[in-house]
């Protein structure tokens, strides 16, 4: 099966190479935190083309990472709101595939014992 052409965003590659240049995860690193194989991340910023899913989880792991860069309004209470909120949503990314392995493998469990009983 050929692989989907994701889409298009040197916007995104760059980004993910200043945020490796500037101290943050190398390449290799941020691809096993967002749970894809080195090369698919080498390759995409390479190409500057990113499938749905690889795009939304780097968005989430670097938005995280720049998010102590961003100016937010004087208000310490929205500040922690909103910091504790792109925390959370860096963290439901890296939940999400395994989330996803347990209720697949749940639901297959579930079809296998009503097939038995049939």
């Amino acid at each position: 099966m050929a692989r989907p052409k994701g889409e298009s965003d040197a916007i995104l590659a760059e980004r993910v190479r200043s945020a490796s240049d500037r101290g943050g995860p190398s390449l290799s690193g941020l691809a096993r935190a967002i749970g894809v194989a080195p090369s698919t991340l080498t390759r995409s910023i390479k190409n500057e083309r990113f499938s749905a899913g690889l795009r939304q989880r780097l968005i989430a792991r670097i938005g995280v990472a720049e998010a102590a860069t961003v100016d937010v309004p004087d208000d310490p209470d929205l500040e922690m709101s909103l910091r504790k909120t792109l925390l959370l949503l860096g963290e439901l990314q890296t939940l999400v595939p395994d989330l996803e392995r347990r209720l697949m493998a749940t639901l297959d469990r579930r079809r296998r014992l009503m097939q038995k009983t049939v």
